[in-house]
């Protein structure tokens, strides 16, 4: 795994866990889908797949409107807004989350005038949100583009829970793309769901899903990388208020999605950086993920606290990491090496791994 974890002031504490009772928890995660997906290969296999409607997509849309809502939407955010895409990709946008007319006609007023494609996304039940949007976005694409211009540019991804866009789709003749069993909103970031979008977006799939595997696959998590979600599952268990936070504006969903993942407390926040004090006050733990190298780079004028070598991105780590690393809370910086599709599957399946083994200890230990 290339990802590198740093703790700062970790201590022992009351409800300290070991290695030995962190290997329950991952071995209940090596028997869930997506881990299976990864190890297996399961999950390129399924690229394949999709390529072709991928290619489709991309080919004849200028953007696609992805309807998903909740837990699917945050995770279908965190990885899109991380993964760079390329000119040979198409605009993706996640909505759905929403009952605001005003939402509603932004959305109408940038899609006016554009091939537009529609991709409706579920693990469950429709909540009354989505089923809104599905009714209202493909109302939209019809009478923009026509019955004719709009067939074969819709289509839906979804589990054997789902019963209104299932029906709507028989109905409507789009095709159902199945969600693999057993895999949640939370826990989709390998699914048909993420690697379809991302293909539609350009990104690179197979260093995406690469990099996820090396982190899945990594010996690490026998030796010390548990500690990060047991750490997770310490602090909730007492109370504790933690603060996620980064200063790379494409991780700015990642950094949403971790603090809402498992959160049954609303003991986790997310934090605006920088300088978000009022976010972070009281906090009793931080987790700051960063970019090594972040990619393009400003060079700025002298002005005073600059870089010495004049780099702005050098100038964004100093102060993140200055302003972490000062504070007494104890904490974990995920540090990520690039900021391209690898280092995001790397990044999506350590927050999964990691949140699996903070919610297992979070009250199913004894559920074996």
């Amino acid at each position: 795994m290339e990802l590198k974890i740093n703790g700062k002031n970790i201590v022992e504490r009351e409800r300290s866990l070991t290695a030995a009772e962190a290997g329950r928890a991952l071995d209940r995660l090596w028997d869930s889908p997506w881990v299976k997906a990864s190890v297996s290969r399961a999950d390129y296999k399924t690229a394949e797949t999709l390529s072709p409607v991928a290619e489709k997509l991309a080919s004849e849309c200028d953007v696609v409107v992805v309807i998903a809502s909740g837990d699917m939407a945050k995770t279908l955010r965190a990885v899109l807004d991380a993964v760079p895409g390329d000119e040979d990709g198409c605009e993706v946008t996640v909505f759905g989350d929403t009952l605001s007319t005003a939402d509603y006609d932004r959305l109408f007023t940038k899609l006016k005038g554009k091939r537009t494609g529609l991709i409706a996304v579920s693990d469950g039940k429709e909540p009354l949100e989505l089923r809104g949007a599905l009714a209202i976005l493909k109302k939209f694409v019809v009478s923009e583009m026509g019955p004719a211009g709009a067939f074969g540019r819709i289509y839906a991804i979804c589990s054997r829970d789902s019963d209104v866009i299932v029906n709507d789709a028989v109905q409507s003749e789009y095709q159902v793309i199945p969600l693999e069993e057993g895999v949640t909103g939370l826990y989709a970031a390998n699914s048909a769901a993420v690697i379809l979008l991302l293909m539609v977006k350009g990104a690179d799939i197979s260093a995406y899903l690469e990099g996820f595997y090396d982190t899945v696959s990594s010996p690490a998590w026998d030796i010390d990388e548990w500690k990060y979600g047991t750490m997770l599952a310490d602090i909730c268990a007492s109370g504790g208020k933690t603060v996620f936070s980064s200063w790379h504006k494409e991780l700015e969903s990642a950094i949403k999605w971790m603090a809402e993942f498992n959160d049954r407390e609303g003991l986790r926040r997310p934090a605006r950086m920088p300088g978000d004090g009022k976010t972070a006050g009281g906090a009793d733990f931080d987790v700051l993920v960063s970019v090594e190298n972040p990619g393009e780079d400003l060079m700025t004028p002298l002005f005073e606290g600059c870089n010495g070598d004049g780099s702005l991105n050098l100038l964004l780590n100093e102060e993140s990491r200055r302003r972490f690393y000062e504070d007494e809370r104890p904490g974990f910086e995920i540090i990520l090496g690039e900021a391209d599709a690898s280092s995001a599957g790397q990044l999506a399946a350590f927050v999964q791994i990691s949140e699996g083994i903070a919610e297992y200890f979070g009250g199913d230990e004894d559920d074996d």
